[in-house]
């Protein structure tokens, strides 16, 4: 498959013109790369409900990086961690269940593996900066502060 052909894929399932969201989680099973996981999340509306992101996270090519950028940054997974989830988004939708489970089961279980995409969760990784200076001890900080919330699984950073 040439890169035109996955470009194609990828806008396929985020334009999703004359095609249900069924039937562009099934193109997500298509995809190759982690690559395309990352362009699909990238542009995916979050209105279209949950069929797509459910996909990417159930796929084998999503990456441990790419799963810390959902949890973190997209949807407000983290605040599915704890198991509960009245009031979130995503509750009354069972596709959305679907996908925080997944999510958050795999990321607390180890389920992705490490890969090519990075993603710095600003917690441990102390020994990127200058021993006491002030970058290593605000992670040093926050990741105490962050493990009185979440388990260590959610706060290690992937950084490649």
């Amino acid at each position: 498959m040439n890169a035109g052909v996955r470009d194609e894929a990828v806008g396929r399932i985020v334009d999703h013109e004359g095609i249900g969201h069924d039937e562009c989680a099934r193109l997500v099973g298509e995809l190759v790369t982690v690559e395309q996981l990352r362009a699909v999340v990238a542009e995916y509306n979050w209105d279209c409900g949950y069929e797509v992101p459910a996909a990417v996270v159930a796929h084998p090519a999503c990456d441990r990086g790419l799963a810390l950028l959902l949890f973190w940054e997209f949807d407000d997974g983290h605040v599915f961690v704890d198991g509960t989830s009245e009031g979130r988004s995503g509750v009354d939708d069972p596709m959305g269940r679907r996908y925080a489970r997944t999510l958050v089961d795999g990321l607390r279980e180890g389920r992705f593996p490490s890969g090519s995409t990075v993603y710095d969760t600003g917690c441990f990784g102390e020994h990127l900066h200058p021993a006491g200076s002030g970058k290593a001890r605000l992670r040093e900080l926050r990741t105490r502060r962050k493990l009185t919330e979440f388990p260590e699984a959610f706060l290690r950073p992937e950084l490649g």
